[in-house]
């Protein structure tokens, strides 16, 4: 497709109606106009094509919305803009503006779900190696941005405001929604997926949910539930605490851990670790270069060994 460099008055320009970014920051917006004006004008040429059904001289945009938008706040006569002969094709317009985007700038996150939304309905797959090609986007980011993408839209606008992030939504997916359904059945048609976000969104801001990394300590009483009831459908002595965390908004994740399973889980992580202990002092044994070396090793080992006699006949 065949371009040309003009200089056209911003106000013959639209915004692109299947551009995903529906709102743009304010700072943002301010920082490039100090930028532009102490610049003298817009350097890096917005893309457009003529309009098709306006008047001669009208155009759309495919690329630059943020320029476009503060050369008319700032009232400038004219931006730089790279001319296409003609609207590109529909089913790789939104494959062109998000190249554009990935390799420029990148689109935050729900207008990149958006934009990758519209990939998968014009191109008409859900291959996450085939839209991984298109979009330059890794399957794992493929995967967060179509959990969100599942969200209600007033979810959504929390992301889209940076109100919450959407890891935020990512983690308790994995951690907690996820888990429940495959482990806890009963707990699961009680505490619905909607339901759930709403509980962890209400401690969010009752400050019960101080860090996301908090969420990763729900899924080990989810799988020690299931694991001492035996099964997904048999109860456990563990679901009140979990009914607990889902449904008292001030409840913390640390302390229903604490008070559930923080003991068997440490207990559980040093037996392990005691269990691998041998296997690696023999590995270094096996890798001694002379007999200096394998005498520290077995002078270690005797030590460690003394230590756990001595532990053990102090609590016996």
């Amino acid at each position: 497709m065949a371009t040309q460099l003009k200089d056209i008055p911003p106000e013959q320009i639209q915004s692109n109606p299947e551009n995903p970014r529906m709102y743009f920051r304010e700072s943002g917006l301010n920082k490039l106009a100090e930028s532009i004006e102490e610049s003298g004008g817009v350097l890096v040429p917005v893309y457009v094509y003529p309009d098709p059904d306006g008047d001669a001289g009208q155009y759309i945009l495919v690329d630059g919305e943020r320029r476009w938008r503060t050369a008319l706040r700032l009232g400038l006569e004219s931006v730089p803009a790279l001319v296409r002969d003609g609207p590109p094709d529909p089913a790789e317009n939104i494959v062109e503006m998000f190249n554009i985007h990935k390799v420029r700038e990148d689109w935050e996150d729900m207008p990149t779900a958006r934009a990758l939304q519209e990939v998968i309905d014009r191109k008409g797959t859900e291959d996450p190696d085939e839209l991984k090609q298109l979009t330059g986007l890794s399957k794992e980011q493929i995967s967060r941005y179509r959990l969100i993408l599942e969200l209600p839209k007033g979810q959504q606008k929390l992301i889209e405001e940076n109100k919450v992030p959407m890891n935020f939504f990512v983690e308790l997916d994995r951690n907690v929604i996820k888990p429940l359904g495959r482990s806890r059945h009963v707990l699961a048609k009680e505490f619905t997926p909607a339901k759930l976000r709403k509980s962890f969104l209400s401690k969010r801001d009752t400050g019960a949910l101080k860090d996301l990394i908090d969420l990763r300590k729900v899924k080990p009483i989810i799988d020690r539930a299931a694991r001492d009831a035996g099964g997904p459908d048999e109860p456990s002595d563990l679901d009140p605490f979990l009914r607990q965390l889902f449904t008292e908004s001030t409840a913390t994740v640390d302390e229903i851990y604490d008070a559930s399973v923080a003991f068997a889980v440490e207990s559980d992580k040093l037996a392990e670790q005691a269990q691998q202990l041998p296997r690696a002092f023999a590995q270094l044994l096996g890798r001694a270069g002379n007999e200096e070396e394998r005498e520290k090793i077995l002078g270690q080992l005797r030590s460690t060994r003394d230590a756990l006699s001595a532990l053990l006949a102090e609590h016996e």
